[in-house]
């Protein structure tokens, strides 16, 4: 005799609804994933247009300090700081002091000086500060998009169906052996 599971319905019933609470919850997910991307994009566009910036504004920079330089040395250049102009006495020009024009000289190099400095502070310690903080920015960034993102869906305890115990498989044989013998007990009286 073959005797069905009276619970098979029932746990494919329940295998169903795991099956679709996991894939929803998985679709789910993957369009997070997917923003998650596009973020992570975005994040490193934006370290990327960050490190650009800095390059512009210390080439910006050098500029501006190399056209002061130049100009600090037409300055210069246009002081007479060595001869004071022509005597007539010795038919040429008169010669000053060994250290004439040494003051315009020196203050030549304290402005070039101040440009050198400056650059270097553009191209050395501000500009190690400002990529530092364009990467914590793109790193915490990149944190915020792995804590939206979350853990993927796990599917869980497999949905498993019930079998039916030997006690139930036999209820069968033992209600047609309980009729039987009832049927024949009622007969004999």
């Amino acid at each position: 005799m073959c005797f069905s599971n009276p619970y098979e319905h029932e746990g494919a019933l329940k295998k169903a609804e795991k099956d679709a609470a996991y894939f929803s919850e998985a679709m789910k997910y993957h369009n997070r994933e997917q923003q998650a991307e596009w973020a992570n994009d975005r994040a490193t566009v934006g370290l990327s247009r960050a490190y650009s910036d800095l390059d512009t504004q210390a080439l910006a920079i050098q500029g501006q300090g190399r056209l002061y330089s130049q100009n600090a040395f037409k300055d210069y250049l246009a002081k007479d700081n060595t001869l004071t102009g022509f005597d007539k006495t010795t038919k040429g020009y008169a010669s000053t002091a060994r250290s004439a024009g040494r003051n315009a000289y020196l203050e030549l190099l304290g402005k070039q000086a101040q440009v050198e400095s400056r650059l270097n502070n553009t191209f050395g310690r501000q500009m190690q500060a400002g990529q530092l903080t364009a990467m914590r920015q793109y790193q915490g960034q990149m944190a915020s998009n792995r804590t939206k993102l979350g853990l993927p869906p796990t599917y869980g305890t497999p949905a498993m169906q019930r079998h039916p115990s030997f006690w139930e498989k036999t209820q069968g044989i033992r209600d047609v052996a309980s009729f039987a013998k009832s049927m024949a007990t009622g007969w004999n009286s």
